[in-house]
């Protein structure tokens, strides 16, 4: 595992009071991203995330957002951040490398995790945090029993009795090198099936229902129930669109 530790955390603004949607990204940045464009259209997806919360005055300020990325290691590449304040992201996929899917997985948790806890020190509430895991492949040159216990503390953290336990796991895949297998284990405890695309440039649309869950959540106030039916319900929404269009296109 790549030796994150000392990624440069950001602190809190003590000055918003905002309750915070803490929400990162694990994105795989192994070589095989560059194909067919696929780390250009998650860019793309992903700076598009971020100016639609900037649109609004509440979510600029209530979510934060770090990105972790992995190929034979994991990299913090951006620690907790107001969206209001984050820049245009420009990620690049590896020339060379492995695909460390666990470790990545494991090492968003831990930066999940602490910030949890920092909001708890300054005195701030927060909604459930979301996880978005995106591949195109599958773990590779990785022990398995990394892979193995990320999906178990996935699916522990789905299913957690206590709501500071709990973080909402969205599993992504694109391309037909995908591993379904790993992808439906980590939506097991919570959404129940992975979504899948074969171009990436469906990414956008995907994100746009991430993004507007989060806007719900936090103009609406949800609490722990609400925001698991809200997300799960527009997953499963976008889950029967993508399979109608692929089945559209293979008819």
């Amino acid at each position: 595992m790549s030796d994150y530790k000392d990624f440069e955390e950001t602190p809190i603004n003590s000055n918003n009071e905002s309750k915070r949607l803490p929400v990162i990204f694990c994105l795989d940045v192994s070589p095989s991203m560059h194909n067919n464009g696929r780390i250009l259209q998650l860019n793309l997806a992903l700076n598009g995330f971020i100016e639609e919360l900037q649109s609004d005055i509440r979510t600029k300020k209530a979510a934060e957002i770090a990105i972790v990325t992995f190929s034979s290691g994991a990299e913090v590449l951006q620690d907790f951040q107001e969206a209001g304040k984050m820049a245009p992201q420009h990620i690049s996929a590896k020339e060379h490398g492995a695909t460390y899917m666990g470790t990545g997985i494991l090492c968003a948790l831990d930066i999940i995790r602490r910030r949890c806890e920092k909001y708890k020190k300054g005195g701030l509430s927060y909604f459930l945090p979301y996880l978005v895991v995106i591949t195109d492949g599958n773990p590779q040159y990785e022990d398995p029993s990394i892979m193995q216990k990320a999906i178990d503390v996935v699916n522990a953290a789905s299913k957690a009795k206590v709501a500071d336990d709990v973080v909402l796991t969205f599993p992504i895949g694109v391309g037909n090198a995908v591993t379904f297998e790993h992808l439906q284990k980590l939506a097991d405890g919570f959404l129940g099936k992975p979504i899948i695309y074969n171009d990436a440039t469906e990414f956008s649309d995907l994100f746009q229902v991430i993004s507007r869950s989060i806007g719900r959540s936090i103009h609406l106030g949800q609490n722990v129930e609400e925001q698991k039916k809200d997300v799960k319900n527009a997953w499963l929404d976008k889950l029967k669109d993508v399979r109608r269009k692929q089945a559209l296109t293979t008819s």
